[in-house]
């Protein structure tokens, strides 16, 4: 039930000369490849896993390009709700929080691979996205998202995503131009 990133599911490949001599692991891989935003993705549809800051965000930015946006509200309904979605519809976006998505990866991954035509993207939490755009003046936390793993206390933060939404929200705080529910609106107008 712990949320953990699906940047940190590994699978164990055994290799060399001597690998029946004893059970050795040599390599450690990826087990889900690398899942980044490198490809170009042209959606006509794109669905998010919650229905808060990163839904309002997208469904706001989405509509100046009459793309529909929809919540899948909870990772555990993604694949629920791309069975719902009518198969007409075109390439398929999903946006998750990589950093929680990690137990709903296996079977994810297994329905994309069936289907296609849907992409997952998957960046460690919004706030992460948000916060590595330097949209915010005066806060520079490029130190913190390259190495946050030096940063985040696990007696605190149960995830990294509730770490990044913290830093968000406490580093906006007591700006009025800038909170927190200021940014996403600022972000999606743009």
């Amino acid at each position: 039930m712990l949320p953990y990133s699906v940047n940190e599911i590994y699978g164990f490949r055994k290799s060399g000369k001597f690998h029946k001599a004893r059970q050795t692991y040599n390599e450690i891989y990826h087990l889900y490849g690398e899942i980044s935003e490198q490809s170009k993705v042209c959606p006509q549809y794109v669905l998010t896993d919650d229905s808060n800051s990163g839904y309002e965000f997208f469904s706001s930015l989405l509509k100046q390009s009459n793309i529909s946006c929809a919540a899948a509200n909870g990772k555990s309904n993604i694949i629920l709700n791309l069975q719902k979605m009518d198969q007409e519809v075109g390439t398929c976006l999903i946006i998750v929080d990589g950093a929680a998505f990690g137990s709903e990866m296996r079977d994810v991954s297994e329905y994309l691979k069936e289907v296609g035509g849907i992409v997952l993207y998957a960046p460690e939490s919004f706030e992460w996205l948000l916060l590595s755009t330097n949209l915010i003046p005066g806060i520079r936390v490029s130190q913190i998202l390259e190495h946050p793993e030096t940063y985040i206390d696990s007696k605190e933060y149960a995830s990294w995503e509730r770490f990044f939404t913290a830093l968000s929200v406490n580093r906006t705080q007591g700006n009025p131009l800038w909170s927190y529910s200021e940014i996403i609106d600022a972000a999606a107008s743009r």
